[in-house]
């Protein structure tokens, strides 16, 4: 309700320095921005869980952190970890593979990002940085061990859709 008139009270007052041809200075708010909107730090994927290849042996879950520097501008982190659940000795059994896509401002796909991760034990950690970015997307799947050949993949997620500070 204050903003509404405020609006009407800076467009009465426009009107009249127009009418009388006198200049009315208005105040504005302070452009200073607020530090929790110029931040996104956020878990991947958003409810507990994990992002899965269509079989469930490949699996992957992580971080994205945005930090925004002005319009048009941020920095994303994307952190994380993959795992590798098909217990079969390879050559018969496949490697986890996660595909990262990342969409930028200026409208155009990015290289691929990928990670594979051969053998149950542990997991490969999952990290890089881009710049300018709109959104992130993620497919995990499987892959044989000697060659990038994505098979069972799972359904491709968006980690990281692009909200601007103006839109909060």
């Amino acid at each position: 309700m204050r903003g509404y008139i405020k609006a009407l009270l800076i467009t009465a007052m426009s009107a009249a320095s127009v009418a009388t041809g006198s200049m009315v200075s208005v105040a504005t708010p302070d452009p200073t921005p607020n530090p929790k909107i110029l931040n996104y730090n956020r878990h991947w994927p958003a409810k507990p869980g994990w992002f899965t290849s269509h079989n469930k042996k490949a699996f992957a879950q992580g971080h994205v952190k945005v930090t925004f520097g002005g319009f048009g501008k941020n920095r994303v982190v994307i952190t994380g970890k993959l795992y590798d659940r098909d217990f079969r000795p390879l050559p018969h059994g496949k490697c986890a593979y996660a595909r990262f896509g990342v969409h930028h401002l200026n409208g155009g796909w990015g290289p691929l990002k990928h990670y594979v991760k051969c053998g149950p034990e542990k997991f490969t950690k999952i990290r890089f940085t881009r710049d300018n970015v709109d959104k992130i997307v993620v497919t995990v799947c499987q892959t044989p061990w000697d060659r990038l050949a994505p098979t069972q993949c799972g359904t491709t997620k968006t980690i990281f859709p692009f909200v601007s500070p103006r839109d909060l």
